[in-house]
């Protein structure tokens, strides 16, 4: 846990954001959510084998798809959690399910923006850090907003 909080703080002070979503029950979240492979960033490209910088990190996440996030090293997990869209573990192993996760129910939520919403959405199914831009770190369990550090 202590390692987790590390890297919460890590992504906090470098102001760029992000979302890390720990899913308790996987099955759930894939019917729940209505995913197909093309969600869960599976391709290195739809188009051509050109390696944009997008397609790089998506290389980069391939190479540790369903590694426990203990064993990635923490530039890249900190790349990766910096994409646009959540990053997604499983709650009882810790392994990397996808990144650049973009959910299509995200439901309203009176705590804040788009970020926050789909932090918050995505609690429904563990728990959820939703890392802010200006460094705020909130917690997120079963749609609740459970404690925010400045």
């Amino acid at each position: 846990i202590s390692n987790i909080f590390n890297f919460l703080l890590d992504i906090s002070f470098d102001y760029s954001g992000g979302i890390l979503a720990f899913i308790e029950n996987f099955d759930e979240f894939v019917k729940g959510e209505n995913i197909d492979k093309s969600m869960l960033c599976n391709e290195i490209s739809s188009g051509g084998s050109e390696l944009n910088s997008l397609n790089i990190i998506k290389y980069k996440f391939l190479s540790y798809k369903n590694s426990s996030i203990a064993d990635i090293p923490h530039s890249s997990l900190l790349e990766l959690t910096r994409m646009d869209g959540a990053t997604i573990v499983k709650q009882d192993d810790l392994s990397l399910v996808t990144c650049g996760f973009i959910m299509q129910n995200v439901e309203p939520c009176s705590y804040g923006g788009g970020r926050t919403a789909a932090a918050c959405s995505l609690s429904k199914y563990g728990y959820s850090f939703k890392i802010s831009e200006d460094g705020k770190i909130t917690l997120f369990v079963n749609k609740k907003l459970c404690f925010t550090i400045n």
